[in-house]
């Protein structure tokens, strides 16, 4: 028993020599550089989420501003020219905007007929093809304007308190139909009494006349009820001057 544990005493120190080689030699270098696996992760997940770069041949957002349309092609009576409102939009305000430009008829001779970050639309040529019609936001609301075409000299012929739509020319050039919202003032079912001086009464009661009177998310739609003008004016023929339409719809002299 004392020769084995003399014979182990002896082996121990050798072995435990050898243990501390072979750890030693399984750490790598100080000179070896060492990858943290966490900035690993790190490094992996923010590759992750950021998001990847599109192909400059590729519609992005941002492009919406720069796309232009053209709309509502008017023909001049000659034939000669075509009218049509260029739509654009003003990335500094985020609204749409229009403009009116003039083509000949074979696309010579592109030029616009009115400038700026404004909202011009509708363009009618009149019957002897010169003056131009037009609804214009240049001078705030909406308002008919009229464009002498040989000068270039424009006139606002309205001042409507609601936006004007559906102009349209009568057929001797002489007068201007278009449609208007306008409220429809009616009357309650029941009078209420005057209430006496000083008294504090409850608020009166909302009189609702209509099927669908809120939104989806319960808002109460306007108490005012506007009427829908027809899409074009329509002038009868066998009245000369004469308009035909709802009661909606005004006129104005040119």
């Amino acid at each position: 028993m004392k020769f084995a544990s003399h014979a182990v005493r002896k082996l121990l120190p050798p072995i435990v020599s050898c243990l501390v080689c072979n750890l030693f030699a399984a750490q790598p270098s100080s000179n070896t550089p060492m990858k943290d696996s966490r900035s690993a992760d790190s490094s992996a997940g923010n590759s992750s989420s950021k998001p990847s770069e599109l192909p400059s041949n590729r519609f992005r957002p941002i492009d919406m501003f720069d796309l232009e349309t053209a709309t509502d092609p008017q023909i001049s009576p000659d034939g000669a020219k075509v009218v049509f409102v260029r739509n654009f939009s003003d990335i500094m305000k985020d609204r749409k905007r229009s403009n009116l430009w003039i083509v000949n008829y074979d696309g010579s001779d592109l030029r616009p007929l009115t400038t700026g970050n404004e909202n011009d639309n509708s363009p009618r040529w009149s019957p002897d093809g010169q003056r131009l019609l037009y609804a214009s936001t240049s001078d705030g609301a909406s308002q008919i304007y009229v464009r002498w075409m040989d000068s270039g000299q424009t006139a606002k012929v309205t001042r409507c308190p609601k936006s004007p739509s559906a102009m349209e020319w009568s057929p001797d050039g002489r007068w201007i139909a278009f449609s208007m919202s306008v409220p429809d003032e009616t009357k309650p079912f029941v009078e209420m009494p005057a209430k006496p001086e000083g008294a504090e009464w409850a608020k009166p009661p909302k009189t609702i006349r209509r099927m669908i009177y809120r939104f989806g998310d319960l808002r109460t739609l306007h108490r005012r009820r506007q009427y829908q003008g027809p899409d074009r004016s329509q002038w009868s023929r066998s009245k000369p001057g004469a308009f035909a339409g709802r009661e909606a719809n005004r006129l104005c002299r040119i």
